[in-house]
Parts: structure tokens; C-alpha cells; sequence
């Protein structure tokens, strides 16, 4: 009842079209406000973007910033930023017909990562050590598998986390666990859909709750515990879920700094358990947390009484 609540208060716009005026007062407001900042972002990324793009040898870096101006065409004409053709069929030269991603473009999506990413990556990882607090055996087996793949005084370096599939498990299902109560992704029928109990006609836009289809019983057994168990590659793939895990959505259109926040979030938490045991400092965080725990209107969840871990050198 409540996700419902919160669902039709936040799409009031889509139900009562004269409501949009007001929100997209609201949101010009928020954007005013947040201009400053972003300018600065800019300012940084900017004179970087254009000395990659002059200097053949920064084109050898593959980070996110490279991959954005792969995908940007230096003059419309088939090449990207390293003189490289791009958007061609294999072993052609054809130019592509439009730009992929123009300067402006590339600057904004950089500034998005930087941004969004950090609020998103300091609330994730938090809940996973919350969770590694709370779940002592799931702790341990974590622990075991840093050794095991440290045995031979390797770092703990992203080659190294690759490699901890335990780990892997755990951060899969500490995002699903995670969900907020009104998160949302957002997909138009292209063609007429048959659910079964009801048809949803073509052109027809779709709001998918991450936090019912996260905590679907009919989808996960006993969906709100935490169980990494669940995520162990021979029983459940999820690119092969058939739509039931999307954390950072789904098809084309996903959060693209999907792999950077698994990489990150994962490296953090290796670190941490590798040096210190974690455990819950206050008693009432042992109580399984509900709906009415988190701050509402969040894509990403957030305890509203925080979340405390003690860090006990191990």
C-alpha cells in the first residue's frame, strides 16, 4: 500500500497532465541550484577532453573519460577522437551519418559520473558493510576467500576482486536487497503485450518498481532476507533473469556506471574485511529494517536513523 502511495504521489504528472507546469518549475529551481557546481565539473573535465583528443599518446588510456570520447566523432566524418573510424561495418570506412556523442554531450555524462556516482557508491557501500556487520558467518566467508586468493601475498587490487566470486554474490544481493521503496525504471511497449491477466497496448509507457520486483515472492525465495547464496553462478545468472534483477536497469538504456560502482563497492569492502572485523554498534540495528526505516522518494534507499559498524582491527 505504501509503495503505491508513493508511486502515484510521484507520477501525479502522468495521471493529471496539469501538474507538469509545477514540477518543471520545481525542477528548473533544483537545476539553478546545482548549476554552480556542475560549472566547476566542467571547468576540470573540459581542458582534459581536448588534450586527449590533441595528444596521440592520451588516447592509449582506457578509462571512462576515453570510452565517452571513443564514441565522439572529431569532425562529423567517420573518425573519433584518435583518428580511428568508428560506427563502420568491419573492415569498411563508410562514415556514419550522425555524431554520436557531441563535446558537450561527453562533458555532461562525465559530470554525471562524478556526481551521481559518488552519493550512489557512499550509500551502496555503506549497506554492504551494514550487511557484512549484521550477517557474521556471511563475514567470515567473505574473509576466507580474500585469503585464499591472497595466499601468495598478492594485493588487493582489481585483478584480485575479480577473482572472489563469494564477494561477487554478496554485492549482487546486497543491491537487492537495497531497493527503495520508490525506485523505478521506465520502458515503452513497442509492440502490444499480453501479461496475461491484462494486454498493455503499443506506445504505452511502463513504471517497473525495483523494490516490489526485488521482493517478489513469486520471483525470489524469501525475498527479504539476505541470502548471497541465491546469486551462486550455477543456479542463477543475471543477465539471464528474464528482467526479475535489474538494480541499474536493463537493455541499452542501464545505468552505464554499472560496471565502475561493482569494481569500486567490491575493492572497498575487500579492503575493509581483509584488515577489520565488522560488527554492529548499536542494538537497535539488529532488528530486521522495514519500509518504514528507509527515507522515502529515493532512487537509492536511505536509512533514515543511519547506519552504525564498528571497525575492530582483525
Amino acid at each position: 500500500k505504501k509503495t503505491f502511495v508513493l508511486y502515484f504521489s510521484f507520477f501525479r504528472p502522468d495521471c493529471f497532465p496539469e501538474f507538469t507546469l509545477f514540477i518543471q518549475l520545481v525542477l528548473r529551481m533544483i537545476e539553478s541550484i546545482q548549476k554552480p557546481g556542475v560549472r566547476k565539473l566542467q571547468d576540470v573535465i573540459a581542458p582534459t577532453l581536448y588534450a586527449r583528443k590533441g595528444d596521440p599518446l592520451e588516447h592509449k588510456k582506457r578509462d571512462l573519460l576515453q570510452s565517452l570520447i571513443d564514441a565522439m566523432e572529431s569532425d562529423c566524418g567517420g573518425s573519433n577522437a584518435a583518428g580511428d573510424p568508428i560506427g563502420t561495418d568491419e573492415g569498411k570506412k563508410t562514415p556514419p551519418k550522425q555524431c554520436l556523442l557531441s563535446p558537450v554531450e561527453v562533458e555532461s555524462n562525465a559530470s554525471l559520473v562524478l556526481t551521481a556516482g559518488t552519493v550512489n557508491l557512499s550509500k551502496y557501500s555503506s549497506w554492504l558493510l551494514y550487511l557484512l556487520a549484521r550477517h557474521q558467518d556471511v563475514q567470515e566467508k567473505v574473509r576466507d576467500e580474500i585469503k585464499t586468493i591472497l595466499q601468495n601475498g598478492d594485493a588487493i587490487n582489481y585483478d584480485a576482486v575479480r577473482k572472489m566470486q563469494y564477494l561477487e554474490q554478496v554485492y549482487l544481493e546486497s543491491l537487492r536487497t537495497q531497493s527503495s521503496p520508490s525506485g523505478f525504471v521506465t520502458r515503452l511497449v513497442e509492440k502490444e503485450l499480453d501479461a496475461g491477466c491484462v494486454k498493455i497496448p503499443e506506445g504505452v509507457s511502463i513504471v517497473i518498481p525495483t523494490y516490489l520486483l526485488h521482493h517478489d515472492p513469486e520471483l525470489w525465495q524469501d525475498p527479504h532476507s539476505f541470502d548471497p547464496e541465491r546469486f551462486r553462478p550455477e543456479t542463477f545468472e543475471p543477465e539471464d533473469a528474464d528482467g526479475a534483477y535489474q538494480p541499474f536497469g536493463a537493455g541499452p538504456r542501464n545505468c552505464f556506471a554499472m560496471a565502475f560502482s561493482k569494481k569500486v563497492i567490491m575493492l572497498l569492502a575487500a579492503k575493509v574485511v581483509a584488515k577489520y572485523r565488522l560488527v554492529l554498534s548499536r542494538a537497535d540495528q539488529e532488528a530486521d529494517l522495514t519500509d518504514n526505516d528507509m527515507e522515502d522518494l529515493l532512487v537509492v534507499g536511505h536509512v533514515k536513523r543511519g547506519l552504525y559498524v564498528k571497525f575492530k582491527k582483525y
